[in-house]
């Protein structure tokens, strides 16, 4: 899982990994949205800060579909629904 992250992020710790998960909530159902129970950006979108307090901010739709899947593939876009 670590090699992933830092493929997917070289500022993404362990720790990071943890606070994320703490964060979302997960419908009942198979098919059912996960919330998002921390800050969102003024679009509404969440994200996770990493780095320390050097301003890196992951964008968890984008984050969980990587972790999740793998990587977005090159020219196509992922919307956060």
């Amino acid at each position: 899982m670590m090699a992933l992250l830092r493929k997917m992020s070289p500022v993404m710790t362990e720790e990071d990994l943890n606070r994320l998960w703490s964060k979302v909530v997960k419908g009942p159902g198979e098919n059912d949205c996960w919330g998002w129970t921390d800050v969102l950006s003024k679009d509404g979108y969440a994200y996770l800060g990493v780095d320390g307090r050097k301003g890196g901010k992951l964008l968890v739709h984008r984050l969980l579909y990587e972790l999740m899947i793998g990587p977005i593939p090159e020219g196509k876009e992922l919307d956060h629904l």
